[in-house]
């Protein structure tokens, strides 16, 4: 590794380096990184001029299969990775635009998760250069767009001011329209853990959004109607609700346009109280087979997993054939459950006590 220069002055940090595994600096580390380049933090010059080769790195539960940083074509830098994992979930590349000659005054960005894309533009720049990881990027949020499976999409309506930094982060209405006249809207803000305001507006948002989360080839047809919202301010633990309806629909398999569970009308609402999360409610209709109801709540959001929880789970489902549809040991399974369970424990590791009875079952 060779450095030569200031980052603070017009001409800047020169650097070199050839790194064959950061295995030998630091534990918990691995992956091959090289370039060489120019950077400045010059408040009236900013500059980073540089390319970057970087293969299978790894450091805090972040790996990144391949790195590349080039100079664009109309100057600036263009950064791609390819197989980045935060934690369990992976994305299939992130791409990385910066245009013109000051650093981060465009950022063009795509990335490409599972089905789903994402394309989005920003406009502004670093307040500080001389700070920028403590004051931040201000600017605004140009374009926004989400393409699920090529059947579903979400664009943002009208740009709209945002500003990160180490210890902030504010969102103003962030309102985007897509197919089916959905139309969801995302306001939020975060001042160092002393201010902290969530809050959401779902109008005919597809359950299906959620899909590249989970872990099973499963899809949903169910649309979601509804609100929520999150606030934390100093000396609070927290206080919000939720009140959102699920609409009438399936659940399937990947590929199969036959339904394993054909789901009616549901409910899921909360409210929040310093801390407290009180009046939880889960309520889902199976059309022909019988409901699903949950009662829950949990005293001290704050402890995380943690935190105890409190509750009853009732199913009544006159009907068990749709189970033929999820497993495979048995040729054919029918009759009917009854479950009513109390719900103790943590959230880590909940306790149910309660009966749960089989009726004509085969």
């Amino acid at each position: 590794l060779l450095l030569d220069g200031d980052l603070q002055a017009r001409e800047g940090l020169n650097f070199e380096l050839d790194v064959d595994s950061f295995t030998r600096f630091a534990s918990g580390t691995s992956g091959a990184l090289r370039g060489r380049g120019r950077i400045s933090l010059a408040a009236d010059q900013p500059t980073v001029a540089a390319t970057l080769e970087g293969n299978r790195l790894a450091a805090s539960g972040v790996m990144i299969d391949r790195l590349e940083l080039r100079p664009g074509p109309e100057g600036g830098s263009n950064l791609t990775l390819a197989g980045l994992q935060l934690g369990e979930q992976v994305l299939q590349s992130l791409e990385l635009r910066m245009p013109g000659q000051t650093p981060l005054k465009r950022i063009e960005i795509r990335a490409a998760y599972e089905a789903t894309r994402l394309d989005l533009a920003l406009t502004g720049g670093l307040a500080d250069w001389s700070d920028p990881w403590r004051a931040g990027w201000q600017g605004s949020l140009d374009q926004l767009r989400i393409d699920h499976e090529g059947q579903f999409e979400l664009t943002l309506d009208q740009a709209v001011t945002l500003d990160i930094g180490s210890d902030h982060f504010d969102l103003s209405d962030a309102c985007l329209s897509g197919s089916r006249d959905t139309r969801l809207c995302l306001e939020g803000r975060w001042r160092d853990g002393r201010d902290t305001a969530i809050s959401a507006r779902l109008v005919a948002v597809p359950l299906g959004l959620a899909e590249p989360f989970l872990e099973e080839e499963i899809e949903f047809t169910q649309i979601l109607n509804g609100q929520l919202e999150w606030n934390r301010t100093a000396g609070s633990r927290g206080n919000g609700a939720a009140a959102i309806d699920i609409s009438p629909g399936s659940v399937l398999l990947e590929g199969d346009p036959v339904p394993i569970l054909r789901t009616g009308p549901g409910h899921l609402g909360y409210q929040l109280v310093n801390g407290s999360l009180q009046q939880g409610r889960l309520s889902l209709q199976v059309p022909g087979s019988g409901e699903l109801e949950v009662d829950f709540s949990i005293p001290d959001v704050a402890s995380g997993t943690e935190s105890p929880v409190r509750g009853r789970v009732q199913i009544a489902l006159g009907d068990l054939a749709f189970i033929n549809r999820l497993q495979g040991v048995f040729d054919d399974v029918q009759g009917a459950l009854d479950v009513d369970l109390s719900l103790a424990g943590t959230l880590a590791d909940p306790v149910f006590e309660g009966s749960a009875s089989m009726r004509s079952a085969h």
